[in-house]
Parts: structure tokens; sequence; C-alpha cells
């Protein structure tokens, strides 16, 4: 899964949830800290996730729209997602 990978690579190489997590670009890491980055991923994804869940529910209705508009459309333009953002009073979320 592409969202796993994404993540994964940012605690492993990037140090995103910090040092203690951090496995560098080598393949001999110990079992243990594979175990707990693989925790660390599962946890970012269910973050993303709940938050990925909210801002769709609190948009609920400009997100009806819009998938409303693709199933019909197949694909849509910038423009037309700006016209349909333009409806809609978007609630912004802090990520």
């Amino acid at each position: 899964m592409k969202a796993f990978d994404l993540v994964r690579d940012l605690i492993t190489e990037n140090a995103a949830c910090g040092f203690g997590l951090f496995g560098g670009r080598y393949d001999d890491v110990s079992d243990e800290l594979k175990r707990r980055q693989e925790q660390a991923v599962s946890a970012e994804i269910e973050k993303y996730y709940r938050k990925a869940k909210e801002i769709i529910a609190l948009n609920r209705e400009f997100t009806e729209e819009l998938a409303t508009a693709i199933e019909k459309n197949k694909f849509l333009s910038a423009a037309d997602v700006q016209a349909i953002k333009e409806r809609h009073t978007i609630i912004k979320v802090d990520i």
C-alpha cells in the first residue's frame, strides 16, 4: 500500500517521529526497531485516516457534490472544482 510505504519512509528514513525510530537506509536494523517502526507507521496512518474523515464530514455538502460531479463527468477540471467550491463554505481543519 502506497500510504504505508510513504509513512514508513518518513519515519525510518527522515526521522519524522524522532530519532528513536530512525533506521536510515540500512537493512540491518534490529527486529525490535522494525517492530517499533511498524507500530509507529500504523499509528500515523490511523491518525491521518481519522483526520481525513473529520475533514470530509465537516465539508460533507462540498464532498458530496464533488463526488456526484466526478461520477457524472468522470473527471473535473480545476475550474469545475473551483465552481463547486464557491457554492459551499469550506470548513478548514488544523492538521
